[in-house]
C-alpha cells in the first residue's frame, strides 16, 4: 500500500502543497527502498510498554523522511541525476509500515505526511544539509557534485541515486 492511499471515510489532503509533499515522498520512495537509516527491528518499539511520541519526535521515521527529502532535492536540482524508483517506493512503504508497527494509526501517519508545516521544516533541514556539503540554490552543478559524491561514497543517499 502506498503512503498516499486513502481509505473509505477519510478526507482528502487539505491543500495542494500537502498533496505535492505526499506525491514528492512517493516519488522519493520510488527511487530506492534499501535506504534504511535504522533497521526496522531496532527502531520498532513495543507500543504497550511505552507511550508513543508524536510523529514529529520519532527519530526513526523522521530520519527516513529526511533521507528521502535529500534524494528528492538532489534529483530535482541536478539534471544529471535520477533515482531508483522501485527501491524508493519500497522504502516509503517500509517507512509507513514501521510507523504502523510502532503503534501509530493510519490517520495520524497520513495527517503527518500531509502537514505543510512539517514539509517546510523538513526541506529547511535538507537545504542546510546540502549547503553544508557545497550545494547552492540555482547552481545545478553544485547539487550534481554532492549527488555524485554520495554515489561514489556508496552512502545511504547515494544508494538511491544514479547518473542519467
Amino acid at each position: 500500500m502506498s503512503m498516499g492511499a486513502r481509505h473509505k471515510g477519510q478526507e482528502p489532503p487539505k491543500s495542494r502543497a500537502s498533496l505535492r509533499f505526499v506525491r514528492g515522498l512517493v516519488a522519493v520512495a520510488l527511487f530506492g527502498g534499501g535506504l534504511s537509516v535504522a533497521s526496522a527491528a531496532s527502531a520498532t518499539s513495543n507500543a504497550t510498554s511505552s507511550p508513543l511520541l508524536p510523529l514529529r519526535q520519532n527519530a526513526a521515521i523522521n530520519d527516513r523522511l529526511f533521507a528521502a527529502g535529500i534524494v528528492r532535492r538532489l534529483h530535482k536540482r541536478c539534471p544529471e541525476l535520477t533515482y531508483h524508483r522501485l527501491r524508493s517506493a519500497l522504502y516509503l512503504s517500509d517507512t509507513y509500515k514501521l510507523a504502523e508497527e510502532q503503534g501509530y494509526a493510519r490517520a495520524a501517519i497520513e495527517a503527518y505526511l500531509d502537514d505543510s508545516t512539517h514539509e517546510a521544516q523538513l526541506y529547511e533541514q535538507v537545504d542546510r544539509w546540502l549547503a553544508a556539503r557545497g550545494a547552492h540554490r540555482g547552481d545545478a552543478a553544485s547539487y550534481c557534485a554532492v549527488g555524485m559524491a554520495e554515489i561514489a561514497n556508496k552512502s545511504l543517499i547515494g544508494s538511491f541515486l544514479r547518473e542519467n
